[in-house]
């Protein structure tokens, strides 16, 4: 999905979204991972129980080196039929270290 804001760093798309437990079988959804969409997945560089080639970490993390989270409390639309998300003008983010893992 796409993602509209005013500010250029979070513009892109939804890449991936992050996820709570709240009981044994359900989660919430906390975060959007966004970004430009470059070629490539993650290749599970982002959760932090994965331990592969530093040499592909390395390639992995300049690919993708400006993937952002953004919490869902920043959401102002999910517009289902336009494939669009709608993130607040005064939304904060974070980088999205795939050192840390999940968040």
């Amino acid at each position: 999905m796409r993602i509209e804001t005013e500010q250029p760093e979070l513009r892109g798309k939804v890449l991936d979204v992050r996820l709570e437990p709240v009981s044994n079988d359900r989660f919430v959804m906390r975060r959007f991972v966004v970004g430009p969409g470059r070629p490539g997945s993650l290749l599970g560089y982002d959760r932090g129980d994965f331990n592969g080639p530093w040499l592909v970490q390395a390639l992995v993390e300049r690919l993708h080196r400006h993937i952002r989270l953004v919490d869902c409390d920043w959401v102002t639309d999910i517009d289902w039929d336009a494939g669009v998300v709608r993130i607040a003008a005064d939304a904060s983010s974070d980088e999205a270290s795939l050192d840390e893992g999940p968040g």
